[in-house]
C-alpha cells in the first residue's frame, strides 16, 4: 500500500497522484482530496470555494445555495413572499419586498400609496381629504377634510354632511338639515329636529298636532293653534250640555201644562194653549242657538 499522494503500478509506489489528492488510482482519477479542496466525480481536486457542485436543496438557489428561489423567504426558504411584492421578490430573512406593485406601499406592501385605497389600491381618495390621505379599506379620510368640506369622504362643500354616498355626493345630513347639499334646514317642529334626506318630511312626526308632514308652521303659531283648539272644544262641550238640559226642561214644563189644561174650562184652555205655544217656541229657539253662540264666544275670547 502506497503512502498518501501516491499510487501503485506493478508493485511500485513511485507514481504521484494529482495535485492536492490523497488517494488515487491513476494520475487523473482521485478518490479523496486534501482539506480545503474537493472533487466532483473523478475530476481533479479543486480548491474549495464554497460553491455547490451538486446543486441546492429545495427552495434554495445560486452557486453557493444561499439565496431563496423567487417567491420564497426564511432560513429554510419555505415562507411565501407577499403577493403585493413586485415580481414576487422579497428579502430572504425578513420577507420585506424589494419593490411594491403599482399603488402599494410599506415594507411588505400591505398599504396604499397616499391618494389611493381599495383591495388593490385601485381607487382614488377624495381630493378634499386632508393631505389626500384615507383608510385603505373604506376610503374614509384619515385626517379630516379641507376646503370647508364635510362627510366621512369629504364629499360636499358644506359643514352639514354626516355620511357620503361617494366622493361627490352626500347620503345623510347632520341632524336638522336635508337636501343634496345639506344646506336646507328641517322644520323646528320636527321631533328631535330630524327630517328625511330628500323631502324634508319630519321622520318622527311633529311636535304639535299638524296635518302637514313637513311641519312648516312656526312653533309659536302651532302652540297658539293648539291652545285655541282646546279652548274651543271646551266651550262646545258646555254648549251641548246646556242645550240638552234646556230641551229636557221644556219637555217637563210642557207635560205639566198639558195636564193642567185638561182640567181647566175651554176658554181658559184655549188662552193658556196659546201662551204655552209661544213659550215653547221661545225656549226651543234659545236652546238651538246656544251651542253656536257659546262656541263662537270661546273661539274669539
Amino acid at each position: 500500500m502506497c503512502k498518501d499522494g501516491y499510487f501503485d503500478t506493478r508493485g511500485s509506489c513511485l507514481n504521484k497522484c494529482p495535485d492536492n489528492c490523497f488517494n488515487c488510482s491513476t494520475n487523473t482519477d482521485c478518490y479523496s482530496c486534501k482539506d480545503g479542496f474537493y472533487s466532483s466525480g473523478n475530476q481533479n481536486c479543486k480548491k474549495d470555494d464554497g460553491t455547490c457542485p451538486e446543486g441546492c436543496k429545495d427552495g434554495f438557489k445560486g452557486s453557493f445555495c444561499l439565496e431563496c428561489v423567487q417567491g420564497k423567504y426564511g432560513e429554510e426558504c419555505k415562507s411565501d413572499c407577499p403577493d403585493t411584492c413586485k415580481g414576487n421578490r422579497c428579502e430572504k430573512q425578513s420577507g420585506h419586498c424589494f419593490e411594491c406593485k403599482d399603488n402599494f406601499d410599506g415594507m411588505i406592501c400591505d398599504t396604499c400609496e397616499p391618494g389611493f385605497y381599495g383591495s388593490y389600491c385601485e381607487l382614488n381618495c377624495s381630493p378634499n381629504c386632508m393631505n389626500i390621505s384615507c383608510y385603505k379599506d373604506s376610503g374614509k379620510c384619515k385626517e379630516g377634510c379641507k376646503n370647508d368640506h364635510s362627510g366621512d369622504l369629504c364629499c360636499i362643500h358644506s359643514y352639514n354632511c354626516l355620511y357620503c354616498k361617494n366622493n361627490t355626493a352626500c347620503r345623510e345630513c347632520e341632524s336638522g338639515f336635508f337636501g343634496q347639499s345639506c344646506k336646507q334646514t328641517c322644520s323646528d317642529l320636527c321631533i328631535n329636529n330630524v327630517c328625511e334626506f330628500n323631502t324634508g318630511i319630519c321622520t318622527k312626526g311633529c311636535i304639535a298636532v299638524l296635518d302637514n308632514p313637513i311641519c312648516t308652521e312656526s312653533k309659536e303659531q302651532a302652540n297658539v293653534d293648539y291652545k285655541d283648539g282646546s279652548k274651543g272644544t271646551l266651550f262646545a262641550v258646555f254648549a251641548t250640555l246646556f242645550a240638552i238640559t234646556t230641551v229636557a226642561l221644556c219637555v217637563l214644563i210642557s207635560s205639566m201644562v198639558v195636564r193642567k189644561l185638561f182640567t181647566a174650562k175651554r176658554p181658559e184652555k184655549e188662552k193658556e194653549t196659546g201662551i204655552l205655544i209661544f213659550f215653547l217656541n221661545r225656549v226651543v229657539g234659545s236652546a238651538q242657538t246656544a251651542p253656536t253662540q257659546l262656541k263662537n264666544k270661546g273661539n274669539f275670547s
